[in-house]
């Protein structure tokens, strides 16, 4: 129970960081924000600001920074309806902007906590002699620094688990690869041969399937942890990217999507398993967790699709072309009318991902 209240708090901090950055944005440049609040439904705590209303309401499942003319036409000059584009785009990016720097500061917390005082990189150290590729005499080396699988930069050793993961397809799967020798020089290796195999052991026993492949680690500093970090948001980025793709595709279906509910109970469940062999591996899979979900609401709100941050940036950015073509401004009433039929769509979606999640978990 008590990872289930964990797991709904770091949620609800996600929503909270994408809001608060709306709302410090939207101070900074002059727009009036009536209200700030974490959660939904009734209020139990409140407090009248200046001209801002702070609450704390009942129901954990979002937040919101509710800004004067943000739906609606207003006389007043701060409104947000009534601001420049560049200003109105600014406080909409904020909330994405803040969600990819909390996700980088959540994985340098939990790269710091690791055990160890080495980081893996893409570097080869070498390779198992009973795998494909060393009996396939690849001219991989030690000190080889891979750059590239199959056209995708490389930056960590979770990108190289990633995209030798997408190219297999059974023993003796193929990936091009492209990777720099230690003097510099760069080679690409084309339809490099490749299996995921289990090998035995010092003491006999058999290992996890594994590539084969052992990479090189360097020492844990403020710099390389950091960079680290940043470049484990950037893999996440990209994972959201790809499982876009296949949900675009048809690779993915609608109801295998996870809301909230879905996500509260994967969350709260790898980290029971996980805390039963360590508090502090418990922690790290939170965080884990939690930079996911934060690079994927900092993806997902960026679309551009109605009711959405990206949607509303993309009609700023076309009401900005139409102005200055036209001497006029766009009519804000059908931009509204076409966020509300999108915010409609958006529940509607939540609804059906959310009944699945309780199908799911009812059937398990």
């Amino acid at each position: 129970m008590i990872y289930i209240v964990i797991a709904i708090i770091m949620f609800l901090m996600l929503i909270t960081v994408h809001e608060w950055g709306h709302f410090v944005f939207a101070k900074l440049v002059g727009v009036r924000v009536n209200e700030f609040a974490v959660g939904m439904g009734p209020a139990i705590l409140k407090k009248q600001g200046k001209e801002t209303l702070y609450a704390l309401r009942a129901i954990p499942i979002g937040g919101y920074c509710a800004m004067e003319g943000e739906d609606e036409i207003s006389d007043d000059p701060r409104a947000f309806g009534n601001q420049t584009a560049w200003k109105r785009a600014v406080i909409l990016v904020a909330g994405a902007s803040m969600n990819f720097v909390f996700a980088i500061i959540l994985a340098v917390v939990m790269l710091s906590m690791g055990e160890g005082y080495l980081l893996p990189v893409p570097v080869i150290d070498s390779l198992h002699p009973e795998s494909l590729l060393a009996q396939n005499a690849v001219p991989l080396q030690q000190g080889d620094r891979i750059l590239e699988i199959n056209g995708n930069r490389v930056f960590t050793r979770d990108d190289v688990s990633f995209y030798f993961g997408r190219s297999y397809a059974g023993p003796e799967s193929k990936a091009d690869i492209l990777i720099r020798r230690a003097d510099g020089t760069k080679v690409f290796i084309k339809d490099m041969i490749f299996s995921y195999q289990s090998f035995v052991n010092e003491d006999g026993s058999m290992s996890d399937v594994r590539l084969g492949i052992n990479l090189q680690q360097e020492e844990k500093n403020l710099f390389s942890i950091v960079g680290h970090g940043f470049f484990a948001v950037i893999n996440d980025v990209r994972l959201v990217w790809f499982s876009l793709g296949e949900l675009v595709s048809g690779a993915v279906a609608i109801k295998d999507l996870s809301g909230p509910i879905g996500i509260v109970d994967i969350m709260a469940t790898t980290t029971s398993e996980a805390a039963e062999e360590s508090v502090n591996l418990g922690i790290q899979n939170i965080l884990r967790f939690t930079t996911l979900i934060s690079a994927n609401l900092a993806v997902m709100n960026m679309l551009p699709l109605p009711a959405l941050d990206g949607g509303r940036i993309f009609f700023t950015l076309v009401g900005g072309i139409y102005t200055k073509l036209s001497g006029r401004k766009m009519n804000s009433k059908v931009e509204a009318y076409i966020h509300a039929v999108g915010f409609f769509l958006l529940l509607c979606l939540m609804a059906f991902v959310a009944f699945h999640d309780v199908i799911r978990l009812i059937g398990r």
